[in-house]
């Protein structure tokens, strides 16, 4: 029963970190917007969407975010390779 639980868990974590590879590519997508507008010179395009918008800050807090959801995430894989351990 036990080994079912930490399955669970496992492909809980693993849901979660797909959802922030997702979040990571939007990010990508994002920026990749942002240097095709630089690259054709319409800096007023450019300075619209980093800063009319907030989407400096908001790049910065999603950044943040993630970093956390991916330690949180990282900590619960350590956490279960010892509960794991202690099984054998």
């Amino acid at each position: 029963m036990q080994l079912n639980q930490q399955k669970e868990q496992l492909e809980s974590i693993a849901s979660k970190l797909t959802a922030v590879s997702d979040r990571l590519g939007l990010i990508g997508n994002y920026l990749e917007n942002i240097s095709y507008e630089y690259k054709r010179g319409d800096a007023w395009a450019v300075d619209f969407s980093l800063f009319n918008r907030d989407g400096l800050q908001n790049l910065m807090n999603s950044l943040d975010d993630i970093q956390e959801q991916v330690q949180g995430h990282s900590n619960s894989l350590v956490d279960l390779g010892d509960e794991l351990a202690n099984v054998k």
